[in-house]
């Protein structure tokens, strides 16, 4: 495994990402951004003379971009949700609802206070919509509360 070294507008450094040392050369001879999205990302010319930006992570599986046959309708998930491990054996191509599948269940819900009724909420969040966990006067019960139910979900897939 080696390392790349991500660049904001001005070049500094300001991140790195892994990749596999069969990859290295290829990729290290562009410059790679930190994107707000959290993944790696360069600039590229189209064939079109587009500029667009292409994910690492899809450079290597070879899905460049979306525009063509071979990358349409196609996702690379990273397996670890680390979106800077860009070594093959993190990365596969899926669906979009395989992906989906995937996703970090520590985001499936949320915490928030709702000035309104001056109380924390705990809402979870499964196949697409909210469930409402409750109202609570402490931030760490609402906290509690959403894990309680994270891990009764977890109780059911096993």
């Amino acid at each position: 495994m080696k390392h790349i070294p991500l660049k904001n507008r001005t070049g500094k450094i300001v991140g790195w990402v892994k990749v596999d040392n069969e990859d290295y050369e290829t990729l290290n001879k562009h410059t790679w951004r930190l994107e707000s999205n959290g993944y790696a990302a360069r600039n590229v010319t189209a064939s079109d003379g587009k500029k667009i930006k292409i994910g690492m992570h899809r450079e290597i599986m070879g899905l460049e971009s979306g525009r063509g046959k071979a990358g349409q309708g196609k996702e690379v998930d990273h397996l670890d949700h680390d979106r800077l491990n860009n070594q093959k054996n993190n990365l596969a191509i899926k669906t979009r609802q395989e992906n989906l599948q995937n996703r970090n269940p520590k985001k499936r819900g949320t915490v928030y206070f709702y000035k309104r009724v001056n109380r924390w909420v705990a809402k979870a969040r499964l196949h697409g919509e909210y469930i409402h966990l409750g109202y609570f006067i402490d931030k760490e019960d609402a906290i509690d509360a959403l894990e309680k139910w994270r891990h009764s979900l977890s109780q059911k897939k096993s």
